[in-house]
């Protein structure tokens, strides 16, 4: 079933207020949505209720996404935060990994993406993605979903979280375990001559047209987010590079954090710099544990198969442990 720009924003504009007690609508944009993206086919042992809304909250709505797992199956709750460019109907691999070992999943788009209002890829701190995950938790934990909350997050998603700890007395998440990162963001590749760019163009155009990267071995993958992706944005926005900057600073200027985090890094990513990254994460937070694959490209949740099964497989470990 075929679904494209228009009938996003249709559908965006009619999402309802969260219930996540709600299955989701069959109407027939609804079914479109989920049917393009394969979420109304997750595999899972058990049957799974669906409930798709909206969490309010600054600087808009935020889509949210909640796949629960019957009692007396369900044995915890993840929540799941994509990276930048990406969205929901993107991580169904994830989604199902979780669900086969039967923990209930939230999962939102981050202000600028998928069917979360803002501008595409478009954001004026970080602190508004903290923001829409604290959001999210706060309502689902409001309509009775206990934690802890078991957390996998990939690069933009990961700094939406570090962020939240550089600032905890504004995005206080409670009751957290087994934080997963995948690629986390701190510097991107070429950072350096990335910011001096910026810096002579923010005077004189918002936007940059967006190279799309070859960020998984999955040429399928490649192919759809290029091709057949209606939510994907076709640009790099200026505001967002200076907002990684602030990031940046906030996290060059933070104490060093008690939080333990657990970071899975692919050795062939040319996204992030993962070489600069991982030892300064490290020393920022010194109750970390790394995994790297070997060979493994940036978007570790959509990589293919022979590396999305060294994923779940660590994964598994480190929530096993």
């Amino acid at each position: 079933m075929s679904f494209n720009l228009e009938q996003a924003r249709q559908l965006r504009d009619q999402l309802p207020v969260m219930d996540f007690r709600t299955p989701v609508s069959d109407d027939p944009l609804t079914s479109a949505y989920l049917s393009h993206y394969g979420l109304n086919r997750l595999h899972s042992p058990w049957p799974i209720s669906h409930s798709l809304g909206y969490c309010p909250g600054h600087p808009g709505r935020v889509a949210c996404h909640y796949f629960m797992v019957p009692e007396p199956a369900c044995v915890g709750q993840f929540v799941i935060v994509h990276g930048y460019y990406d969205h929901v109907g993107l991580f169904r691999h994830p989604i199902e990994f979780c669900l086969s070992r039967g923990y209930s999943v939230l999962a939102f788009d981050l202000p600028g993406h998928g069917l979360s209002d803002g501008d595409p890829a478009s954001i004026g701190s970080f602190d508004d993605y903290s923001r829409a995950l604290l959001n999210c938790l706060t309502g689902a934990e409001q309509s009775g979903i206990e934690g802890p909350w078991q957390v996998l997050a990939q690069s933009t998603g990961a700094a939406a979280l570090i962020n939240c700890f550089l600032k905890p007395a504004e995005f206080p998440l409670g009751n957290l375990q087994n934080i997963i990162l995948l690629a986390p963001l701190l510097r991107p590749v070429d950072w350096t001559s990335g910011l001096i760019k910026f810096w002579l163009l923010r005077w004189f155009v918002r936007r940059v047209g967006r190279d799309f990267a070859r960020n998984s071995h999955d040429e399928e993958f490649l192919r759809f987010i290029a091709e057949d992706d209606p939510l994907q944005a076709r640009y790099l926005m200026v505001d967002w590079v200076r907002s990684l900057k602030q990031y940046l600073n906030d996290f060059a200027a933070a104490p060093e954090i008690s939080v333990p985090l657990s970071i899975i890094q692919g050795t062939e990513d040319t996204t992030v710099d993962w070489r600069y990254n991982l030892p300064h994460l490290r020393s920022g937070f010194p109750n970390t544990e790394t995994y790297l694959i070997e060979g493994a490209r940036h978007h570790l949740a959509n990589e293919s198969a022979e590396f999305r099964a060294q994923l779940f497989t660590i994964v598994a470990g480190i929530l096993d442990s």
